[in-house]
């Protein structure tokens, strides 16, 4: 059960974080989130290695930590970017298909879900690709909606290689492992920084716009971590599906919120993930 909790958990949080990394990267653009969201990660991974006191992990899983960094690194660069291009509802969703990696990598390593853990998967995952249909009359940015989907997939690839790389990872150390995840990024951030002239006081704006982009930050890190630790405590097939239902919370705050229109099948969709996660926890 704690697997369940700590893995919904992290859907939860990554849904919210998504949905304000959206409105976020469409005022300031997708590098501005990504900068302050990031440096917000670190610190706060480095503050928690710094209170657990734990050992630092030997070379091969800190290899694995720094991979799983560089593709989050990637997910989360063409995420950003293709939420200012396509609308959110279809961005996240797609997003959201990566799950496919870890799962595929789990249950070829041995694992074995119960029968009805088997249908949830199977479930929820096409929950997913139901909210993923191609965008038609949905209001969304002004952008362009094919480049904005083939971007989805390519985070949807990394976010995938990051799920499976950070379970491993995080098998000695969970803070190591978030930290390195973190911190692997930070040389590369630098880099695009000063290459792009990035301007983060313009780009930050008014004072809801820093509290924002704070808390993405503090909502992907605790996302991160919580994933991370419910692969500690159960199936790597099951938890990283149940940690990718964030589109979900996504899809309904950009319904909510900012009118982005959600028709049948989207909420059939929204529903069958539900299912899946109910079949997922009877298991």
């Amino acid at each position: 059960m704690a697997a369940v909790v700590l893995a919904l958990g992290a859907s939860l949080a990554w849904g919210v974080s998504d949905f304000l990394a959206g409105r976020s990267a469409r005022r300031s653009g997708a590098l501005a989130v990504l900068l302050v969201s990031q440096l917000v990660a670190v610190v706060l991974a480095a503050a928690w290695t710094a209170l657990s006191r734990d050992a630092a992990p030997d070379a091969h899983a800190a290899i694995l930590g720094v991979l799983a960094g560089l593709s989050v690194l990637v997910a989360l660069g063409a995420f950003y970017q293709a939420l200012t291009l396509a609308p959110m509802s279809i961005v996240a969703s797609l997003g959201a298909t990566g799950v496919v990696v870890p799962v595929v990598v789990g249950i070829a390593a041995g694992e074995r879900p119960a029968a009805a853990q088997v249908a949830g998967i199977a479930l929820a995952t096409a929950g997913v690709a139901l909210a993923a249909r191609r965008p038609g009359r949905l209001p969304g940015p002004r952008g362009n909606p094919r480049a904005g989907i083939a971007l989805a997939l390519v985070a949807a690839a990394a976010a995938g290689a990051f799920l499976w790389l950070m379970a491993r990872a995080s098998r000695d150390s969970l803070p190591w492992a978030v930290l390195l995840s973190r911190a692997a990024g930070a040389p590369v951030f630098a880099i695009i920084a000063l290459a792009t002239d990035v301007r983060l006081r313009a780009a930050l704006g008014s004072r809801a716009d820093v509290v924002e982009m704070l808390s993405v930050g503090l909502l992907g890190f605790s996302a991160g971590a919580m994933y991370a630790a419910s692969t500690r405590h159960g199936l790597l097939s099951l938890t990283s599906v149940l940690s990718s239902l964030a589109p979900a919370v996504t899809v309904l705050l950009a319904w909510r919120l900012i009118g982005e229109r959600l028709d049948r099948s989207r909420w059939a969709g929204v529903a069958a993930a539900v299912a899946g996660v109910l079949l997922i926890a009877a298991g």
